[in-house]
């Protein structure tokens, strides 16, 4: 490895970040059965669109259908508009500041151009919310997510070169798959710091290919890759994993052997984000993998949805020797939760990971994870 001369430092990992600008008025209504999140949930449920104008509700008005519970979305109707100024980093700027740097999941595109990919669950934000995000200390985000490529290429493209523009590293994004994968680097304090990004829900269309830009996928031949390479020249290796279901906290057990075996080639650290719900953390072989930090800053909610936590990693000499944990409110102005809630969710990790339990507690009203 060829590494500098490391001092201790900090870095902080938030999870999603979705700061929405107010969806444009629905091209479709949709009207079915009870949805969640964006999934019917009958499996045999019809939904029938209709042209979203005044005729059509009061034509089904007549055939004696509610229209009540028509929405583009089960999530469209929660959708708050957000501006980049007016205080959203405010409640949690110093709890980032106790670190030199902070990597987000940014959840959409930051963009005012490109067309919707689809009619439903399409989300960007204003531009300017990069220097936001940079103001508040987030130096590195990750774009290899679902969400991506909602506004097309040219809003993605816009986002990376707004974020460069910030001075915030887009990781997980590129020209084809072997550009996506490749490591982003954070210089902290002196200490080197690979971030490897993936996706692994989809859609099939954010996917960068040969010649067409995208996000990188995670999977273990090209993640595996990455994490290779980035051990060639790292101290600190992170992996950014989009992954797992909605609302489900418990990671599949195949996901739980596949984060195993990155930390197995090499990564340091391993960071889940997409069910939108606080995950269990795991150590193996002296690294730690948080499954889920859930939400960070959020532009809607939903009823199987959660706030998040800070997960800080503690450095020195080129190690994590210890993670530690703040539990965040949900919203759209996040803050450090009260010092019960810091006790319920260290009881929760706990509960949730055999291996975390006795080098778990608290400590200055945090949960710390010992690692060595």
């Amino acid at each position: 490895m060829q590494a500098g001369d490391p001092t201790k430092t900090s870095i902080s990992f938030v999870g999603d970040l979705m700061p929405d600008v107010a969806l444009p008025r629905p091209r479709v209504f949709y009207h079915s059965p009870e949805t969640t999140s964006c999934h019917l949930s009958l499996p045999n449920a019809v939904r029938f669109p209709y042209p979203a104008d005044a005729e059509t509700l009061a034509w089904l008005e007549e055939q004696g259908v509610s229209t009540r519970g028509m929405r583009l979305t089960s999530h469209a109707h929660q959708s708050i508009r957000l501006a980049p100024r007016g205080g959203l980093f405010d409640a949690i700027r110093s709890e980032l500041g106790r670190s030199e740097a902070v990597v987000v999941n940014l959840e959409c595109p930051l963009s005012t151009r490109g067309r919707r990919a689809r009619n439903d669950c399409c989300y960007r934000a204003d531009p300017q919310m990069a220097f936001a995000m940079a103001w508040s200390g987030i130096r590195a985000a990750s774009l290899a997510n679902n969400h991506a490529m909602d506004f097309g290429e040219t809003a993605l493209r816009e986002t990376v070169e707004t974020l460069t523009g910030a001075g915030v590293v887009a990781v997980g994004v590129g020209e084809s798959q072997r550009e996506a994968s490749q490591p982003r680097w954070l210089e902290v304090n002196g200490t080197k710091v690979a971030l490897v990004a993936g996706n692994m829900v989809g859609p099939d269309d954010v996917y960068a290919t040969e010649g067409e830009y995208g996000v990188a996928m995670l999977n273990p031949m090209l993640t595996g890759r990455a994490i290779a390479e980035a051990r060639e020249a790292a101290d600190v290796v992170v992996v950014l994993a989009h992954w797992g279901i909605e609302g489900r906290a418990e990671p599949l057990p195949e996901l739980a052997s596949f984060a195993r075996d990155m930390v197995e080639r090499g990564a340091d650290l391993v960071i889940g984000h997409h069910p939108h719900v606080v995950g269990p953390v795991e150590v193996h072989q002296g690294r730690a993998i948080l499954y889920s930090l859930g939400n960070f800053l959020f532009g809607h909610d939903h009823a199987a949805w959660s706030g998040g936590v800070i997960a800080r990693a503690l450095i020195a000499a080129g190690r994590i020797e210890a993670i530690e944990l703040t539990a965040t409110t949900a919203g759209l102005r996040p803050a450090p939760k009260d010092l019960e809630s810091q006790r319920r969710l260290c009881q929760l990790i706990q509960r949730t990971s055999d291996q975390a339990e006795d080098r778990t507690g608290i400590e200055d009203g945090r949960v710390l994870i010992q690692l060595s």
